[in-house]
């Protein structure tokens, strides 16, 4: 069976990945990091908050044509027919 993924475009996505997980581990070492509550009542770090601002601008910048859709922010339309879903920390 053959993979439906672009080999390229995963490499791409596991270097975006790991970028953001460098900057997520920076916020989780440090002994206060602040937990917000969303209007929903659902929990958000400055690491949420920060790791999916980091892949959108990775994304966007490598792809400007694709779509955005995350937890934190406003959904980007895209023109390209490929949409990246973000939700990089669940709390």
């Amino acid at each position: 069976m053959t993979s439906p993924t672009d080999p390229d475009l995963l490499e791409t996505a596991v270097r975006f990945l790991r970028s953001a997980g460098e900057l997520t581990l920076q916020h989780f070492r440090r002994a206060d990091l602040a937990i917000d509550r969303k209007g929903d009542g659902t929990p958000v770090t400055v690491a949420d908050r920060g790791a999916e601002r980091l892949l959108r601008e990775l994304i966007e910048e490598a792809y400007p044509d694709d779509g955005i859709l995350g937890e934190e922010e406003p959904e980007k339309p895209g023109t390209s027919g490929r949409r990246w879903i973000i939700d990089p920390i669940d709390g």
